[in-house]
Formats: C-alpha cells, structure tokens, sequence
C-alpha cells in the first residue's frame, strides 16, 4: 500500500492536537483522548472518537509505515 503516513495523520481527527504548539504526547484510554501540552499539561481532548474509529486510524498508520499491526482486548 502506498501512501504517506504523515498526511493521513495531519487529515486525521488527531489534526487539531497535533497542529497545537507545545503537544508532546497523545494517549488513548479506551474511551477518551488525552494529550499532554508545556504549556496547560495534560488535558481531555474537547472531541470524542470512536473506539472502531481508533482502531482503525491505528490499523492504516500500520499499513501506510509497513508494520505489523495487533489488539489487545483486556
């Protein structure tokens, strides 16, 4: 599959954090969106996704990056 990772990552629903100065981290919990910023620290993500959403998102990064791809259901 070809296809550039970046792009699909900057079109993603993660687009609004990522283009925010001073995120360094991003963390699913399963059912909301964390993300740490320098400036405010960590926060909830004023937006909700899917977790099928998630997993998908994860699947194609996967794909586009050529690498192995699996869940954990705990």
């Amino acid at each position: 599959m070809s296809g550039d990772p970046v792009a699909y990552l900057e079109n993603s629903f993660l687009s609004p954090l990522i283009r925010q100065e001073g995120v360094t981290d991003i963390t699913y919990n399963g059912e909301s969106i964390y993300y740490v910023s320098n400036h405010k620290g960590r926060q909830k993500a004023d937006f909700e996704v899917k977790r099928e959403e998630v997993s998908s998102f994860l699947r194609q990064i996967a794909n586009l990056t050529e690498h192995q791809f699996s869940v954990q259901c705990v």
